[in-house]
Parts: structure tokens; C-alpha cells; sequence
């Protein structure tokens, strides 16, 4: 299922000094690709088998946001086991079958940035590469482009947010979508249209939503299903199924609308649930 990740780059009060002129930094961001292969975070496709990653596509989006494209290979498993091998140890290899050399597996990422705020959005609609691997390669990107991205941090959530995003989630228009609950000796997964089904309202009503283990919401807006969920194994990342088809200004609109559902359920805005502290950036200290 397609998933997606907040990544807090930096501090707000770091990002918004380090980050005073859009358009200077929107220049690095379009000089780093022609570095000639000096870029950090730039994928080298000569990289030796096994360990490339990097950016490879970008394009700046409307205001201060920005869309780049990475690509994550696995390192090349030796114990991978073919079919041409179980049949070779069997002696049933045709013999003019070669057993396959292992090859490595990718993956890849959409990462929507807001330039301004100091937000990467990461969205995937299939295996998504490790976020150690999101965090190392946003990291060398801020050293390509002068961004403060050392101390980036993930959003997470605390288990009683699901229960809050619930409420807020009906009272702006959406309806339940997806609901699993493990009640120690019973699962139980309801899936489908819920509204007006007295049956499912009997059971909803039975069970404690903070005995859910994932659920999800949908609304339609201008014919389109806009879904979204949130699983408690899973804290680090929200489901966004159904949204392979949208353009990158669509798609960054609705991840925009998903996000102030989370902030009215946080109580703050996201940037500051990830940094609670206030501070004073190092070279506030240098002014005159």
C-alpha cells in the first residue's frame, strides 16, 4: 500500500535562518545537478553494483516546493537461492540451463519538499528504501545545497493520536474506510461503505477505538477519493492508497490536507511536535 513519511529537516528557527532567500536557494538546488559528479547526493550510476543510491529527477512545483525522485539498491544477496540452483542440487537442470547471476534489488522514492517550512515529504507506492537511507541521502543533499539537514527528525505519533484523528477525521467530512483491531483472541477487519450500516454501527460501538490497530478514512472531493490511514506498528509512516494518479501539485495538495488533519489532532503545528524546544540559532550570537 502507498505510504508516506514527514521528515522535519531542521529546527524551524534553524531552517528559517538558514533559509531567507527562496530563489538563492532554489539556484543551488538547480546548480547541484550540473556538479559534474562532485554531488553527494546526486545518483552515480557507475557506483559499484550493489551500493548506488541518489537523486536522479527533479522539478521545481509552484511556490517554494520542490520534487526530486530517489532510487535505493539493495546490496547483492550471495545466498539467493534460483530455481536453476534447486534443480542443479537435484540433479534436473536441463543442460542447457545456466544458473542466473544474483542481481540487486531497487526501490524508489518521491520526495516533496517544502522550501519554506523546511518539511520533505517521502511518498512511496511500493517497497520504500530504508529511512536510514531517506536520512543519508537528505543529508548529502544539504550539503550539496547549503541546508541545515544534520538533525532532521521523522514524525511519530503517540498511540492516543489515532483515537483524536478519529473525531477530527468525522467531523471534517470523512467517512471510515478501513478498521483492524487485534482483541487478543479475535481479529477483526471491517473494510467497505460504513455509513448508515446499523450492523457495522453495533459493533463499532462495541469496541473501544483505541483497540485499533489500523484505520482509515476516505472523502470525496471533486469526484476523487481522498484516503488516508494510520496503523499504531507503524508510527513513523501514514497510508495514502489511491494516489498514483495524480499530478505532483495534486499530490503535494493532498498530503498538504492530510497534514492539517494531523495538526489539528496534535494540537501544534508539526514542525513544532517534532522540535518542542525553542532555541536561538548559533549566528544570531555574530549580529551587530
Amino acid at each position: 500500500m502507498p505510504q508516506l513519511k514527514i521528515i522535519v529537516l531542521a529546527h524551524p528557527a534553524v531552517w528559517t535562518d538558514a533559509v531567507k532567500d527562496i530563489e538563492s536557494v532554489e539556484k543551488r538546488i538547480a546548480d547541484f545537478q550540473e556538479s559534474d559528479g562532485k554531488s553527494k547526493s546526486w545518483l552515480n550510476i557507475d557506483d559499484q553494483i550493489g551500493t548506488r543510491k541518489g537523486i536522479y529527477k527533479t522539478e521545481f512545483l509552484d511556490g517554494s516546493r520542490f520534487m526530486a525522485k530517489i532510487v535505493y539498491e539493495r546490496e547483492i544477496k550471495d545466498d539467493y537461492l534460483s530455481v536453476e540452483e534447486i534443480l542443479k542440487k537435484d540433479d534436473c537442470l536441463p543442460d542447457n540451463k545456466e544458473i542466473p547471476t544474483p542481481v540487486p534489488t531497487a526501490s524508489t522514492a518521491t520526495l516533496f519538499f517544502d522550501l519554506k517550512e523546511g518539511i520533505c515529504y517521502v511518498y512511496n507506492d511500493t517497497i520504500a528504501p530504508p529511512l536510514e537511507t531517506i536520512a543519508s541521502i537528505l543529508f548529502d543533499f544539504g550539503l550539496d545545497c547549503g541546508l541545515p539537514c544534520r538533525d532532521l527528525r521523522h514524525f511519530e505519533w503517540k498511540e492516543d493520536l489515532v483515537t483524536t484523528i478519529t473525531r477530527i477525521a468525522v467531523d471534517e467530512g470523512f467517512d471510515p474506510y478501513r478498521v483492524r483491531a487485534d482483541l487478543e483472541t479475535v481479529k477483526v477487519t471491517a473494510e467497505g461503505d460504513f455509513s448508515d450500516n446499523e450492523d457495522w454501527e453495533s459493533i463499532k460501538n462495541s469496541i473501544d477505538i483505541g483497540k485499533w490497530n489500523t484505520i482509515a478514512f476516505v472523502k470525496f472531493k471533486d469526484g476523487r477519493p481522498l484516503i488516508f490511514g494510520m496503523s499504531r506498528n507503524r508510527k513513523k509512516q501514514l497510508s495514502m492508497p489511491y494516489i498514483g494518479d495524480l499530478s505532483c501539485e495534486e499530490m503535494f495538495a493532498e498530503i498538504i490536507e492530510m497534514r492539517k488533519l494531523l495538526e489539528k489532532a496534535l494540537g501544534c503545528d508539526i514542525r513544532q511536535y517534532c522540535f518542542p524546544d525553542k532555541i536561538t540559532p548559533i549566528t544570531h550570537f555574530f549580529k551587530i
